[in-house]
């Protein structure tokens, strides 16, 4: 069985998704909060080591489209 975990999207959040992964965890969700925290996308790529990760949610008014479709 799988399971995932949501985690607010900011520069230590790598370190919580490691300690998922040692927990058993397989994937990570982030969450774009653009006003609060650090760019999800760059959580995502320092948590994407060896666990799966995507965005939870994701605000596309917030985001030009190229922008979101670089990442």
């Amino acid at each position: 069985m799988e399971f995932g975990i949501g985690i607010p999207s900011g520069v230590d959040g790598w370190k919580a998704t490691q300690r998922a992964e040692a927990c058993g965890f397989t994937h990570a969700w982030f969450y774009d909060m653009q006003m609060l925290c650090a760019d999800v996308f760059v959580s995502m790529a320092l948590a994407a080591i060896r666990i799966r990760v995507a965005t939870g949610e994701l605000v596309p008014t917030n985001r030009i489209a190229p922008a979101a479709a670089n990442r």
